[in-house]
């Protein structure tokens, strides 16, 4: 089941190669949290500068939505590289949770 925005702590904006039409969704979400997600290119994160937190799935196929979902959740840990420059972050850049 899928809660409005306006229901949501926090939102969870999927883009698939959306492009500049990413920043003008992430100012409509705001001021609540924004998390951007790129299911195609991840050059979506180019435009994501105003979102809390931005990520690159690379695809949106149902099991890399169900790991998205799982990463969101906390329940995996993500740990891939960008293969390209994206989000203004350099080639090799990634993120990982801290074990609690």
């Amino acid at each position: 089941m899928a809660a409005s925005p306006q229901a949501a702590d926090v939102a969870v904006l999927t883009t698939v190669d959306a492009g500049a039409a990413t920043a003008v969704r992430v100012r409509a979400l705001r001021p609540k949290p924004v998390v951007v997600a790129a299911l195609g290119r991840p050059y979506d994160l180019d435009s994501a500068q105003q979102a809390s937190a931005a990520l690159a799935a690379y695809s949106s196929a149902t099991v890399s939505v169900q790991a998205l979902a799982k990463v969101l959740t906390g329940a995996i840990n993500p740990t891939g590289r960008l293969p390209v420059k994206a989000g203004g972050k350099p080639i090799g850049h990634g993120l990982s949770y801290r074990p609690a």
